[in-house]
């Protein structure tokens, strides 16, 4: 929410009618509120903190069994359990059975769990991307994958050794792989549990309803990579308070 601010805030200062539904209270709310409500999904925020706690959180990294274990093979685990706690949120099922009139749905490319919320209203998708891309934003938008590592598999010590682009290659494969066995048709259970039978698949979903991608970060900060034309770097778009402009050389 934080890198989405300033768009919805620019699409409210503008006219548009706001919606933001959100594990958490967003940051930077308009004074004047008038056609913008936030919706705090109950039982996902609980879900959000109990499992990033506990998985993530300060004490699993000093664990030391726990610390070893990559986040990518925790994620695949995790999203499933807060997608189905989303979904659940009477607060969420209260919104969709008011059938809303939505015509652009911004998205976290952390959680594509509302892929499939986005096929049932009917609408455009931007996806907001906070870092470099991830493996599952690659394989949805079409990015090629090539010969780069993945910098959150690792220990990001540049530049790499044989072992550690070895470690590389097969992490990204087994990411790939938990993602498509264990996450992916977990979603597409509760998809149908929550939205009805007739909801796609997450695969098929991911590969066609994408409209745009914008992405928090810069070439600079990034392997050289090829990026097909609906991903958007707009870098340091979460950056709220400016600083004076830097001499000119």
């Amino acid at each position: 929410m934080v890198v989405a601010s300033p768009i919805i805030n620019a699409l409210h200062a503008k006219g548009h009618e706001i919606t933001v539904i959100s594990t958490h209270q967003p940051l930077n709310i308009p004074s004047n509120r008038t056609n913008y409500e936030v919706i705090i999904a109950s039982k996902a925020a609980a879900t959000f903190s109990s499992l990033l706690d506990k998985n993530i959180g300060l004490k699993s990294r000093m664990d030391p069994i726990l610390s070893r274990i990559p986040g990518y093979l925790i994620y695949p685990f995790l999203v499933p359990h807060i997608c189905e706690a989303f979904y659940a949120s009477e607060e969420v099922q209260a919104w969709i059975q008011s059938q809303p009139k939505v015509d652009l749905m911004f998205m976290d490319t952390m959680a594509d769990c509302p892929l499939a919320l986005r096929h049932k209203l009917g609408a455009k998708l931007i996806l907001l991307n906070l870092v470099t891309p991830t493996l599952f934003l690659m394989d949805y938008v079409g990015i090629p994958f090539e010969s780069i590592p993945y910098i959150e598999i690792g220990n990001n010590q540049f530049p790499l050794s044989f072992l550690e682009r070895v470690k590389s290659v097969a992490g990204s494969a087994i990411n790939q792989f938990l993602l498509s066995v264990v996450k992916d048709p977990k979603l597409d259970e509760i998809a149908a549990k929550y939205l009805g039978p007739d909801i796609p698949s997450i695969k098929e979903m991911s590969k066609k309803d994408i409209s745009l991608v914008f992405q928090n970060s810069h070439q600079l900060e990034d392997f050289g990579r090829a990026l097909p034309p609906n991903v958007i770097s707009i870098p340091g778009i979460h950056i709220q308070k400016f600083t004076s402009p830097l001499n000119k050389v």
